[in-house]
């Protein structure tokens, strides 16, 4: 899995503050929060947590949350917010230093593009939840996808390193870890419809029982 640097910690949490950052973010959560089925106190692990945006959001939703990231630089950023009222460790997404069936939630957002393992990955997380799993992806079938892909041709960026999904590829995947295991999923951006298969960002919900 990449590890990122200073400048891209800087930027990514940047970016959640200009108007397409804004307006995508509303979308995200919209969605994510459909998906979910929540109650007050329930444990969540949120696995590449970065700069702990989305922490700050699942504590707003009275969630008990739990932060793990493979970057240092990520990590002084989201401690800076979140201060010592969450427990946030350093580590990588395909080896959960948690024992099965550790949180009741676990969730994912924006980080299976980056590791290295993609099915180790997503077999950990479900390993350390024993309820549910949230995943929130980049689609490889939208016009965002498509255009960050033309401009990581002509410039650096992080997405150069990505790996695009569609929600056909991830409910195969999930499905070759535990075929038993229950997924629904909806898309975004624009928000045309519920089931949008071309949305720029996917969410998936993992029913562990």
């Amino acid at each position: 899995m990449r590890v990122f640097n200073q400048k891209v910690a800087e930027n990514y949490d940047r970016w959640f503050k200009t108007p397409a950052g804004r307006y995508a973010d509303k979308q995200e959560k919209e969605l994510m929060l459909r998906l979910m089925t929540i109650s007050p106190g329930q444990s969540l692990l949120d696995i590449g947590c970065g700069t702990g945006h989305h922490l700050v959001w699942f504590k707003e939703l009275d969630l008990a949350v739990y932060g793990i990231d493979n970057s240092p630089h990520m990590l002084k950023i989201a401690r800076e917010k979140l201060k010592s009222e969450t427990r946030l460790c350093q580590g990588f997404a395909e080896n959960l230093p948690f024992n099965d069936k550790t949180f009741q939630m676990a969730a994912m957002i924006t980080t299976l593009e980056f590791v290295a393992k993609p099915m180790k990955a997503l077999s950990e997380m479900i390993r350390v939840a024993r309820e549910q799993v949230l995943l929130g992806v980049l689609n490889r079938y939208s016009l965002l996808a498509l255009k960050r892909r033309l401009k990581g041709k002509f410039t650096d960026s992080i997405y150069n390193q990505a790996r695009f999904y569609s929600i056909f590829e991830l409910k195969r995947m999930i499905k070759k870890i535990d075929r038993s295991l229950k997924v629904n999923w909806q898309g975004t951006l624009p928000p045309i419809m519920t089931k949008n298969p071309f949305g720029a960002f996917l969410g998936i919900l993992v029913r562990i029982k």
